[in-house]
């Protein structure tokens, strides 16, 4: 991340060293107070700022948008010159993502052939086709699968440009303790929470959803958050698509967050928030399914 070239071709003052700037940190004057010694500190590995004077803190798109009076799509543009700049607090930039990891160190051997009756029956219950999730979003099991950190789970695996960047398992328990087991942070080359899960099947309307079983009931056009939030992450992926109309349906207790959402990127497309009487997407009879996914291929 070039940051030190973006300030210095932007004419902002900047210094690595000296007063109030800390090891690993680029100063300049804050924006956001009367400042006059440099107080907004960048960090150099992750563009994530801080004023240590009024306390304003943030990320290198935000910091563009500020600075340069533009939109974020017009930050983004501006971060890619330079590198790309991330605007998640902490993690990497996407082109800065390793590409190569040995998953037989994190993974137990997989039974990508065919999933077991278990499974299927679990899918079934749900009026899932397994045949087809399992061709479609490459769905396995662990060829030992009742035992271990992922016994009786589907095992699920998220793609970013067609490359595999982590794993989720599912569990087929009734009442489980923990739906999802993901992989460690360390682990994984991106967690699920900075990935947009069935982005690769989209195309030009986007609908928000919150878990991967609601994205495979609605099929094509459907990503999930693999949560309630949309992260900073989620949010550029999504600029980056350029979607005519996004839409968002998540579950019945979380309009507040549905709001949020779409209050974030209404400025950058066409947004509209769904509901649902009771239950998830994936819960619905196939008669709503149909109306849901009618409005993607409007």
């Amino acid at each position: 991340m070039r940051i030190e070239d973006f300030l210095f071709d932007h004419d902002i003052e900047f210094k690595t060293k000296g007063k109030n700037i800390g090891k690993g940190n680029i100063g300049i004057k804050c924006i956001y107070c009367n400042d006059k010694s440099n107080h907004l500190a960048i960090k150099k590995n992750n563009g994530v700022f801080y004023c240590l004077k009024c306390g304003e803190r943030g990320n290198m798109i935000s910091l563009i948008v500020d600075l340069l009076s533009v939109s974020k799509r017009e930050a983004i543009k501006t971060s890619s010159k330079y590198d790309g700049i991330s605007e998640s607090h902490g993690s990497p930039a996407r082109s800065c993502q390793p590409v190569s990891i040995s998953w037989d160190t994190v993974m137990p051997p997989l039974n990508e052939k065919f999933l077991p009756s278990p499974h299927k029956k679990y899918l079934e219950k749900r009026k899932f086709n397994p045949d087809f999730l399992q061709w479609k979003y490459n769905l396995s099991t662990p060829k030992i699968y009742n035992v271990g950190d992922w016994k009786h789970r589907i095992i699920i695996p998220y793609f970013d440009k067609k490359k595999i960047i982590t794993y989720s398992g599912r569990s087929i328990s009734e009442n489980p303790k923990l739906k999802y087991f993901h992989l460690s942070e360390k682990k994984c080359i991106r967690t699920p929470k900075q990935v947009l899960y069935g982005l690769e099947f989209c195309s030009k309307n986007i609908m928000l959803v919150e878990g991967v079983t609601d994205v495979w009931a609605i099929g094509d056009g459907a990503v999930a958050l693999s949560g309630k939030q949309l992260t900073p992450d989620q949010e550029i992926l999504l600029l980056e698509h350029n979607p005519k109309k996004v839409y968002i349906l998540l579950d019945p207790d979380a309009i507040e967050q549905a709001k949020d959402i779409a209050n974030r990127i209404r400025n950058f497309t066409n947004v509209e928030i769904l509901s649902l009487l009771r239950g998830d997407p994936a819960e619905q009879d196939q008669n709503c399914l149909n109306k849901i996914k009618y409005l993607l291929k409007k």
